[in-house]
């Protein structure tokens, strides 16, 4: 299956489900040190930042955890990798 990506103004899209496993880990706190967002951080020490959702708010629960995540992922142009995570799976190790 090919991988195919768009051109947006916002960078690259794909356009198939992409399926990632890592660490989820906090990435950005607001000025109380809440967590603002999250990312998965896979083995390859790439980082994507996981979409806004209902499903990222329950990806909170699971910090510093492997997990394995399926969803469309998207890359900006200042090179930023996007998920919006569409499900889920907590590994275990």
């Amino acid at each position: 299956m090919e991988l195919v990506e768009v051109l947006t103004t916002e960078g690259k899209v794909t356009t198939e489900l992409t399926t990632l496993r890592g660490l989820i880990l906090p990435v950005e706190w607001d000025e109380r040190g809440a967590i603002r967002s999250i990312a998965v951080s896979t083995n390859s020490e790439e980082e994507y930042l996981i979409d806004e959702s209902p499903l990222a708010d329950e990806l909170l629960a699971f910090l510093r955890l492997r997990v394995k995540v399926r969803g469309s992922m998207r890359e900006k142009e200042n090179g930023k990798k996007f998920i919006t995570v569409e499900k889920y799976e907590v590994l275990e190790d």
